[in-house]
């Protein structure tokens, strides 16, 4: 995989999954603030909570398994975007009482506040970031469509690099660092390509008829900037003229991903493959509705549709195999293993999605005592995080199970749980980094540590 599928394939975590946002939206909530400082630390760090109740994911527990308690937790509840430069970086939920629903650093090792910057609230949000020589993310307001919003550039400790207005940006933007740019598509039906040194603009485009308010998102940057409206449309990377289009402009692409030169993307009515060099369409597989892309891995793109999972070649969209009635799935991919999770957290083959081993789930332990309108699927995510060198064994990784509402289990590629930790709060998501696991909850941000000796 070379740069630009890489580059390609980072769109993805704005894109799968994650809509943007619908519904009328009040549009009385304040702005973000555009110079809130760097160097807050005005929240107490608790190192000495420990963490009752943790259970494991309803297989036996053993005395090798790790019931963990947090090295440190920081009261304000929020999402973790990453952690790089020893800061953990994310966003604040608005709605906590201790928090404003701004961006904020905590020192990884301590978790103490290094600064907080803008605030959010109501159905404003910032998106998540992207992480070059800065931090790079954008901001939508809760009237989309309205055409107001922002694109920033923050340096790794908290202040501004630059700041520039445009319409409301609801997928994080995506950076090319080898050609110092920085793209981003708004709801006023404009992508910019921005100098990520100075923020100077070095185009901009919009002819993309058809795009519904909210729906213009940069999804790929190869040897073109390709972007997701009605249509899937490329832009030349030196001027932003468009190179080529497909589909109809009426029709929505939910979401797209490009490997190897070729785009992957769902249509209301159909899964394509389509060329990026000259957007012909290598193959097209026909849906009624509600698909989704959930991975690309081992040759295959598997879809979700209809509560089924389907597993369909590269090649030639040929159906491989299909785990059907999986109901509120959870998926992740390593390799040749495809990992679900319903009520228990099953291993498949890639090739022909052949069950390797299943975990049964226990609905009434799993967690930490969330609430029990999860209680039928209490696996509510999977994450798979590479430990190391691949080996003949597969044994080079591990599976992050988000239990229920706040518990959270590491399984080895065999199996067996090693490790379970309980949070307050819902989980919001789970960073892995080294030996140190960092979740974000709607209560508060905790480091644990993976390190078993």
């Amino acid at each position: 995989m070379n740069r630009r599928d890489v580059l390609a394939r980072i769109a993805v975590a704005g894109v799968l999954g994650a809509g943007l946002g619908s519904g009328c939206l009040d549009a009385s909530e304040p702005e973000p603030e555009s110079g809130a400082g760097a160097g807050d630390t005005n929240t107490e760090t608790d190192t000495s909570d420990s963490t009752e109740g943790a259970t494991d994911d309803g297989t036996e527990t053993d005395d090798t398994t790790d019931v963990a308690e947090p090295v440190w937790s920081h009261d304000v509840g929020g999402t973790i975007d990453t952690v790089a430069h020893g800061t953990v970086f994310g966003r604040e939920h608005f709605d906590d009482e201790d928090g404003d629903g701004g961006v904020f650093g905590l020192d990884v090792e301590t978790g103490n506040q290094k600064w907080t910057y803008g605030q959010s609230g109501g159905y404003t949000m910032f998106t998540s970031f992207t992480v070059a020589d800065a931090l790079y993310f954008g901001f939508g307001t809760d009237a989309i469509g309205d055409g107001s919003g922002e694109l920033y550039a923050l340096e790794f400790d908290g202040t501004e690099r630059w700041t520039r207005s445009v319409g409301s940006v609801y997928e994080r933007p995506i950076v090319d660092g080898d050609e110092d740019v920085v793209y981003a598509g708004s709801d006023d039906g404009v992508v910019r390509a921005f100098d990520t040194n100075d923020g100077t603009i070095r185009w901009r485009a919009d002819d993309f008829t058809g795009a519904p308010p909210g729906e213009l998102t940069v999804v790929g940057v190869t040897d073109a900037i390709l972007v997701a409206t009605g249509q899937l449309v490329a832009l030349d990377p030196a001027d932003g003229s468009v190179l080529w289009r497909y589909g109809d402009p009426d029709d929505r692409i939910r979401d797209a991903t490009v490997v190897d030169g070729v785009a992957y993307l769902t249509e209301r009515d159909g899964l394509a493959a389509v060329a990026v060099d000259d957007g012909d369409e290598r193959w097209r597989v026909d849906f009624d509705h509600n698909r989704w892309i959930q991975g690309i891995e081992a040759g295959r793109v598997f879809v979700e549709h209809q509560y089924d999972i389907h597993a369909f070649a590269l090649e030639d969209g040929d159906e491989l195999w299909t785990v059907s009635n999986t109901d509120r799935v959870a998926i992740d991919f390593h390799d040749d293993r495809t990992y679900i999770g319903t009520d228990q957290l099953s291993a498949l083959e890639a090739e022909d999605g052949s069950e390797r081993w299943s975990v049964p789930i226990d609905e009434d332990e799993g967690g930490g005592g969330g609430e029990d309108e999860n209680e039928d699927d209490p696996i509510q995510s999977i994450q798979v995080v590479t430990d190391g060198e691949s080996t003949s064994d597969g044994d080079d990784h591990s599976i992050f199970v988000q239990t229920d509402d706040t518990g959270l289990s590491r399984v080895d590629p065999d199996g067996e749980i090693t490790w379970t930790a309980t949070v307050d709060g819902r989980i919001s998501n789970v960073v892995v980094d080294g030996d140190s696991a960092f979740v974000g909850s709607r209560d508060g941000i905790y480091s644990f540590s993976l390190d078993s000796s």
